[in-house]
């Protein structure tokens, strides 16, 4: 059998999941129906949860759409537009208990201006709008406000 065949197989099956992942909404109910149906779990992501190196609640897991595993796989400095990055949040236990959301909304991120960040955590929504200062002071450190640790682990 040609091995170039199971490749090929895989880059279409792959290109079919990613193709059938709904659109991020931004905002509200929206986002959080999106979060809640898993759509985010397609993507690529670390193996598993771990202790947070931040203020998201304990143990988090984080999830990139195809845009920012390719950005952040090719080593750019600037991340393009529709990057986006979902992290699981556990908080000291074993299942989800919310998600923080980082989405790219303009190809120059205008000093984290320029990125839409959404926080739920246990029913109860924390942050949700363009540019808010407390996440981007927290993310300014990271490669283009992203700070998820590469390669994924």
């Amino acid at each position: 059998m040609n091995k170039a065949i199971p490749a090929i197989l895989v880059f279409l099956f792959t290109s079919i999941v990613y193709a059938q992942t709904p659109d991020i909404p931004l905002g509200g109910a929206a986002l959080e129906a999106w979060l809640k149906a898993g759509h985010y779990k397609q993507w690529r992501s670390e193996s598993k949860p771990h202790d947070s190196q931040g203020p998201h609640f304990g143990k988090v897991r984080a999830y990139l759409n195809p845009v920012a595993f390719e950005s952040m796989q090719s080593g750019a400095g600037n991340h393009p537009k529709g990057t986006v990055t979902v992290k699981e949040l556990y908080g000291h236990g074993d299942t989800v208990q919310g998600w923080s959301v980082g989405i790219k909304t303009a190809a120059d991120s205008a000093a984290g201006a320029n990125w839409y960040w959404y926080e739920i955590f246990q029913n109860k929504v924390v942050k949700d709008g363009q540019g808010i200062l407390l996440c981007r002071a927290c993310h300014l450190t990271g490669r283009d406000y992203v700070l998820t640790p590469w390669p994924l682990k």
